[in-house]
Order: C-alpha cells, then sequence, then structure tokens
C-alpha cells in the first residue's frame, strides 16, 4: 500500500511530494531499498524481510518518503505494532539538505501516527545535535537526561499505565515485538545492569540490538531468548542465552531483565528458557537486585566472583557479582 499525503514546498520553491509506503509494497519497492541501501546489515535485513509478503508477522513497516521528480530525497520510516512504534532511517541526501525537507516529512509522518490511533513511540540519535532539536520540537524528550534515546506518547499517563501490573504470557521473540521490547528499554528503575551480552546498561536504546538479537535467535541454535508479554501488551521482561564471544564461545552468558512491577515473574521466565547441563551459564547482577539474586539461587548458581567498581552508574560505582551454574 502507498499513497500520498501532502505536497509541501520547499524552501528553495521546490515542490516535495510526500508519500508512505506500507511494505510489502511491489511499486515503490524499488525506490526504497536502494536509497536506504547504506544502513547497517541488520536493518538491510529488517527491509528485505518487511518487503517479501508473508515473512514479516504482525509488525507494520512504513516508510515515509519525501519525492522530487518523482525521485526520494528524504525519508523517515517507522515500524509499529498496536500503536508502539520506533522511528529511524531518518535520512536526507546530502545534496538536498537544509531545505526543510526533513521537518517537512516528518510533520506528516508524525500527523499520521497519530491519525492512526499510535500511542507511544522511540527513537536514538545524538544528545543536542540538530536531529535532536527537530525531535524535540515534534514531542520528542530524553528518555534520561542528556540522553539521545528520546521517547514521544500522545496521551500523557499511558506509559504508566501501559506497565501496570497484570497477567502474563511467556513467548518466544518475534519481528512485531521490537518497538514493545524498546519501549521496556525506555523504562526507569533501580537495574542498572540490564544486558550484559546486548551492553544495555540502565534505559538504552535497543532498536539495533534486537534486530540482531532476533535474528541470531532466528539462525543459531544455541542463541536462547524469551519474553514476559503482559494482558495490556507490553514486554516486561526479557531473558537471552548467547554464547560468548569474548570466551571463544565456550561460556553462556544469561541476562535477565524485568521492569520492576513484574519482579514476581522473572522466575518463570527463567524457567522458561532450556538452561544447558553441559555448559558454563554465567549471569551479572548488581549487589543490591535482591530479586534476581534469587531467582538464580533457586536455580541452581553459585557466587563466583565480584568485580569491584565494575561500572560508574550515573556517577555511582557498581559492584557487579558475577553468579555461575555448571552442568
Amino acid at each position: 500500500m502507498n499513497q500520498t499525503l501532502s505536497t509541501a514546498t520547499l524552501k528553495t520553491g521546490e515542490r516535495l511530494e510526500i508519500r508512505v509506503v506500507l511494505a510489502p509494497d511491489a511499486e515503490l519497492e524499488p525506490l526504497v531499498k536502494p536509497f536506504l541501501g547504506h544502513k547497517p546489515s541488520s536493518y538491510i535485513w529488517h527491509m528485505e524481510a518487511a518487503f517479501e509478503p508473508g515473512r514479516i508477522d504482525d509488525l507494520e513497516t512504513r516508510f515515509y518518503l519525501g519525492l522530487l521528480g518523482g525521485r526520494p530525497i528524504a525519508n523517515v520510516m517507522t515500524v509499529e505494532y498496536k500503536g508502539i512504534g520506533i522511528l529511524g532511517h531518518v535520512y536526507t541526501l546530502p545534496e538536498h539538505r537544509r531545505k526543510g525537507a526533513c521537518a517537512l516529512v516528518m510533520a506528516e509522518q508524525m500527523e499520521d501516527f497519530r491519525r492512526r490511533g499510535g500511542r507511544f513511540l522511540t527513537l536514538g540519535t545524538g544528545y543536542d545535535t540538530p536531529p535532536y532539536r527537530i525531535y524535540r520540537n515534534f514531542g520528542f524528550q530524553s528518555v534520561t537526561p542528556e540522553s539521545g534515546f528520546m521517547k514521544y506518547e500522545t496521551a500523557q499517563g499511558f506509559e504508566s499505565a501501559f506497565f501496570e501490573t497484570t497477567a502474563t504470557t511467556i513467548l518466544s521473540p518475534q519481528w512485531k515485538d521490537w518497538p514493545v521490547v524498546n519501549m521496556l528499554c525506555a523504562q526507569p528503575g533501580e537495574t542498572f545492569v540490564r544486558s550484559v551480552a546486548a551492553e544495555l546498561f540502565g534505559p538504552r536504546n535497543f532498536e539495533g540490538g534486537y534486530i540482531t538479537l532476533l535474528r541470531r535467535f532466528f539462525e543459531t541454535p544455541a542463541c536462547q531468548a524469551r519474553l514476559l508479554h503482559t494482558d495490556r501488551g507490553a514486554v516486561a521482561g526479557v531473558a537471552t542465552l548467547l554464547p560468548d564471544a569474548r570466551w571463544h564461545y565456550d561460556t553462556l552468558i544469561l541476562d535477565l531483565f524485568v521492569h520492576p512491577n513484574f519482579t514476581a515473574y522473572a522466575h518463570p521466565l527463567l524457567q522458561a528458557m532450556a538452561l544447558p547441563g553441559d555448559r558454563k551459564i554465567q549471569c551479572h547482577t548488581e549487589e543490591d537486585t535482591a530479586w534476581k539474586i534469587a531467582v538464580l539461587l533457586e536455580e541452581g548458581f553459585e557466587h563466583e566472583a565480584t568485580f569491584r567498581g565494575q561500572i560508574n552508574a550515573n556517577g555511582r560505582e557498581v559492584d557487579v557479582e558475577v553468579y555461575e551454574r555448571r552442568g
């Protein structure tokens, strides 16, 4: 599906056609994919999947294109599931920058998102850069002070209500979970060491990290992941088990992160993993994360080491505890 949203005037007086493409779309696929061909391989993998009919589940991928003479000069992409989205791939051809194309395209994208009932968006950029200031003008705000990880909600209070305690289900990760997991990664909480394998320390953008994880989960049998879904549609917890490249892939690294309102479900989430009995497994946690330590001990993990002052958490030196389990 593709349609023209509007025609706008650039600062140069040129007329810009703004169109939205909901993938898959055979007509505009030849324009979109080459235009974004400079993106990293994980994003190319997503685009290939998005334009292949039937390959992606319920994840909606939209490309908002600014066209001059029928050729794209600017793009904004969103990936969404049930009103939760990620905004990315904001790009203007170098020779067409400073004409106002990005702001014009994004204005249509944001209006379309609200019109369709969108509820929450995240994005990642450099803090206090020109793109950051553009996003701030559209209502985005930093997830944490002086952060380029930004969020936007269409209705005040939605974010906190979305993570209120409710019933849960544990499932394997899918494409549609991409924006919802990134929303989880934007949540505050006392847990700073969230995922060592994914380098998630405190609230941090997981946009690229999730599809890298998803690809490994789909293609590598040794990689495991489980998500804690709530009845409200949130993902409230993530557990992953990955071979640790730092140790010749011989040791497995377990990461377990749960929203503060759902720590009671951490043990069932870990139990949903098929932890092998013939490999060494390591898990890292802060010394004061009692719920996580209790779950690890219940599953037969033992304290292995303490890394003193291992990481700086917003000006505070944090000791990291290492727990291990062997076959």
